[in-house]
């Protein structure tokens, strides 16, 4: 089999019609996969403000508890 490289974009394939066997576009995917879907920063966000408000009213506890006792 020859290989052949696409000047304009850069793919290697192996002549056969529709048998890619380099990436397609390596920049945009590579960006795609470094970053974390939106609704998994939204998510985390959430997560965290909650558990600083949980934590605020744990230590409000502690605190109005040590003052009675």
């Amino acid at each position: 089999m020859n290989a052949e490289t696409n000047d304009v974009t850069g793919d290697v394939t192996t002549g056969v019609t529709g048998d890619v066997t380099g990436p397609v576009n390596p920049v945009r995917r590579r960006d795609v996969e470094d970053r974390l879907p939106r609704g998994i920063w939204v998510r985390l966000l959430v997560y965290v403000f909650a558990g600083h408000i949980v934590a605020a009213f744990i230590y409000l506890l502690f605190t109005l508890g040590a003052s009675r006792g």
